[in-house]
């Protein structure tokens, strides 16, 4: 049994040449984390459940400083919210007596939350803001790598760097309470960079480790 958290954050900052386009900036992060309760039934192989809970956000200014709609700027916040609950299996290879090793996760989640989105136009200090609100679902498949250290018999350190992954989610927005669009993404991400890092730690109960 155990838990994994991850965080990233991104940022951009586009200034263009023609003095006429707008400046555009923005930054988008994500905060996740996983609980998982497995049993082992082999030596070397563990399968079980999980739940997660994870929440995104993204914010932009689009600003123009020319004489064409000067003074304009556009802000806009978005935020998402997301449970999930599913199944995972592991499979371990160790070394050096059982203190260090290699494992493979791939895992199954149902998803199911909110999105908010704030829009506010600015006009030479007048502003009028929005809001859309969504229902968002999805289902995500992914086969990550990992690697884990006994630092007692009981209590393992593990870290999964980047995922093969698959996502599937539907968005249905609302605005005033009336349904205003449906969404609908797929995605399959390779990612084996530092920005998709998980940390965990396992408490190993029973037996012997694996």
């Amino acid at each position: 049994m155990g838990p994994s958290f991850n965080y990233s954050q991104n940022g951009n900052n586009n200034q263009p040449e023609d003095p006429t386009a707008y400046t555009q900036s923005g930054k988008s992060g994500a905060f996740n984390s996983a609980l998982r309760l497995g049993y082992f039934v082999t030596n070397n192989i563990a399968v079980g459940v999980l739940g997660g809970y994870g929440s995104s956000f993204s914010n932009g200014e689009s600003k123009n400083s020319s004489s064409v709609n000067p003074g304009y700027v556009q802000k806009s916040n978005s935020t998402i919210n997301l449970s999930s609950f599913g199944l995972f299996a592991r499979t371990y290879k160790l070394f050096n007596e059982n203190r260090f090793g290699f494992f493979c996760q791939l895992d199954g989640v149902y998803q199911i939350g909110n999105s908010k989105t704030t829009y506010t136009d600015d006009q030479s200090g007048v502003s009028q803001s929005s809001n859309t609100n969504g229902n968002v679902t999805g289902i995500n498949l992914g086969l990550r790598p990992g690697v884990v250290y006994f630092i007692t018999k009981r209590i393992g350190i593990e870290g999964m760097v980047g995922n093969l992954s698959y996502n599937h989610q539907t968005q249905q927005n609302y605005s005033n309470g009336q349904k205003t669009s449906k969404n609908s993404t797929n995605t399959l991400n390779t990612n084996f960079g530092l920005n998709s890092f998980y940390l965990g730690v396992n408490f190993y109960f029973g037996g012997k480790k694996p």
